[in-house]
């Protein structure tokens, strides 16, 4: 019994680091489902990139109930994302931006699940492109995606 207590401690402790996630915030909710602890829901966050004057915004679900309160369960790898120029901000030479950085990695699962969100560069035609996948670190990721793209001139 003890020992189930304490893993439930850690997880609700690592739930707090990965609710700090690197998207900035969340700034709207959508209650999907209602689930005994907290309801399934689909959370939009707004992700700056540190590098170009973009600003994206996200969709994805979040798992509730127990067992994602507890940050044990396991959230779907379906995504959208829309990306946007901030306007008035001096844009740098793109050829000086790596391709395929990531710009976000967000835990999604206590175990081996993150939600990334990857910048690649078309600088010949000053487009950038922001594509959000899930990895698991255990068995192969997920094939959904989504991709966004923001011209920059």
């Amino acid at each position: 019994m003890l020992k189930k207590i304490a893993l439930a401690l850690i997880a609700i402790s690592g739930l707090s680091v990965m609710s700090s996630a690197h998207a900035e915030d969340v700034i709207g909710s959508v209650k999907v489902s209602w689930a005994l602890v907290s309801d399934h829901r689909i959370d939009i966050e707004r992700v700056s990139d540190p590098r170009l004057p973009v600003i994206c915004y996200m969709s994805h679900p979040i798992t509730g109930g127990i067992m994602g309160s507890l940050g044990l369960a396991k959230n779907h790898s379906l995504f959208s994302l829309s990306c946007v120029q901030k306007k008035g901000v001096e844009i740098p030479d793109l050829s000086s931006i790596p391709n395929g950085e990531a710009v976000i990695t967000e835990r999604t699962s206590w175990f081996s699940k993150q939600l990334i969100m990857n910048r690649f560069v078309d600088a010949e035609n000053h487009n950038v492109v922001y594509m959000v996948t899930a990895q698991n670190e255990i068995i192969d990721g997920s094939p959904f995606s989504s991709v966004s793209t923001v011209n920059l001139q």
